[in-house]
């Protein structure tokens, strides 16, 4: 995500106040945020900055930092660092503040990252504490560390991974997820070139495995609308629950959580999910429309527990039945035996446990660690609103940690779009590796014009000039001398 909303506090946002607290009137319509990982790039406290000529890694005298302590801070963004439960070293990253949906909130994203960009180019230099002097005199921000020193290992250049956070309603939801891979409808080749132009311009990097996998996005949702039509015809006529666009997503997503907890996690448990709510599922069903919300809520959760058993079955998850070879055919899907049997409801939800990759910092790690959730326990109880996938509410709570940002911010919600919609908040991950600057800088205005049409149920324009902030720049005198010449000759 570009910010960490929700890391130190879940309480809802109070109105005309910011996450941190800062008054903020009238009160603003948040959508995005970031952050920004330098791969491999360390954080040392240093007790003197002659230290940077030595080689700093495994010296005693080399101290890392505390996980998310700001070394500089500048206008709507801070350089932090980040620490692994697993290795203890201060990783390196640029978190933001969240960006509102307005013209003003265009403008502070523009001069973010103008900022930063200056900033990355020192980041390579080893930025110590004179270097961050450097660049507080040039106005980008105040250095707050007394002593830092940023050293780059194993890599030959600066590589950016960006993660998104996005305030979406949820009646997008299920579109959003679209445009990372089909929903299972038959598309035409406009729609496919227009998903393939927003990949390309946002970094959706969700569909890169070519393999007959059912953790990818698109075949999560085709899959989830696939079982939803086989609950509904299983029930009486005239007790079916309307199918709302919320509802179209929320399912599409929660199916998108079992399938992947069903694959296990290759390195840490909130790895499993490349769409990571921050907002937790117990807010998230609560956001559904009442007739739906009463019918799935009933008896603890009877009905809810019924439809995932429904999509999960053998017959209703859906596979490509074409070659992946030709990608434009991915667009058709139907249903394929799979190779997993059975989702049963009463098994844990990290099935396969987690910590799969079983060497260096992981190999002393129980794969079991996490499997005191069950799924049906999840599901019931996300009915009567409480998430047991978060650090708060895990049955073990002893374990509860592990599982970090997973729907970490509780209740909070943005409030998006033209009727100011309260809306989940989601961190999308994943994403493509950034290079340079001017790549940084296209990528992120993309994500902001992506989330402004969205959230307002438009369909995202591409291309610089269609932003919905963009300002063309004034004509030249030239132009201006040719016009009038031309106007004289009229």
């Amino acid at each position: 995500m570009f910010d960490k909303r929700g890391k130190k506090t879940s309480k809802p946002t109070q109105k005309g106040q910011d996450r941190k607290g800062i008054s903020l009137l009238p009160p603003i319509q948040c959508a995005l945020g970031f952050e920004l990982q330098m791969t491999n790039w360390r954080a040392y406290n240093a007790k003197t900055e002659e230290q940077f000529a030595e080689r700093p890694p495994n010296l005693p005298e080399w101290d890392t930092f505390p996980k998310s302590s700001v070394l500089f801070k500048g206008k709507d963004f801070e350089v932090q660092t980040d620490i692994s439960d697993l290795d203890r070293l201060s990783d390196l990253e640029i978190v933001s503040v969240p960006f509102p949906e307005t013209h003003e909130g265009f403008e502070r994203l523009n001069l973010a990252l103008e900022h930063i960009c200056r900033i990355l180019a020192f980041i390579p230099k080893g930025f110590p504490v004179r270097t961050i002097k450097e660049l507080e005199a040039e106005g980008l921000g105040v250095a707050t560390a007394p002593r830092g020193i940023i050293v780059r290992k194993g890599l030959s250049g600066l590589v950016v991974n960006p993660q998104v956070t996005i305030g979406l309603r949820m009646d997008q939801l299920a579109k959003m997820m679209t445009s990372m891979g089909p929903g299972g409808e038959k598309e035409d080749l406009e729609m496919m070139e227009r998903r393939d132009k927003l990949r390309m311009e946002t970094g959706f990097n969700i569909l890169t495995h070519f393999t007959q996998r059912i953790y990818n996005v698109g075949k999560a949702l085709a899959s989830a609308r696939f079982g939803m039509s086989s609950y509904l015809n299983s029930l009486p006529e005239g007790s079916r629950p309307p199918l709302s666009r919320e509802l179209d997503g929320l399912s599409a997503l929660v199916t998108y959580y079992l399938m992947r907890g069903a694959e296990g996690t290759n390195v840490y448990p909130k790895a499993f999910t490349k769409l990571l709510a921050r907002t937790d599922f117990g807010k998230m069903f609560s956001l559904l429309p009442p007739m739906e919300r009463a019918h799935f809520s009933k008896n603890n959760g009877e009905e809810w527990v019924k439809l995932f058993a429904h999509i999960l079955k053998p017959e209703s998850v859906l596979y490509e039945a074409v070659d992946w070879a030709d990608y434009r055919d991915y667009t058709y899907y139907a249903p394929v035996r799979p190779k997993q049997t059975e989702f049963g409801m009463d098994k844990p939800f990290f099935e396969s446990g987690v910590y799969k990759k079983r060497t260096g910092h992981y190999a002393h790690l129980p794969t079991d660690i996490l499997s005191s959730l069950i799924r049906e326990d999840w599901l019931r109880a996300m009915t009567q609103g409480t998430d047991l996938l978060t650090a708060r509410n895990f049955p073990d709570p002893a374990q509860g940690h592990r599982l970090q940002s997973l729907g970490a911010m509780g209740g909070t919600v943005d409030l998006v779009g033209d009727d100011a919609s309260p809306s989940p908040i989601i961190e999308i991950r994943g994403l493509y590796s950034i290079y340079d600057n001017d790549e940084l800088k296209r990528r992120l205005k993309a994500w902001f014009a992506y989330l402004f049409a969205t959230n307002k149920r438009m369909d995202y324009e591409f291309g610089e000039e269609l932003h919905p902030f963009y300002t063309p720049p004034p004509p030249s005198e030239s132009d201006d001398s040719e016009d009038n010449t031309q106007d004289d000759m009229s």
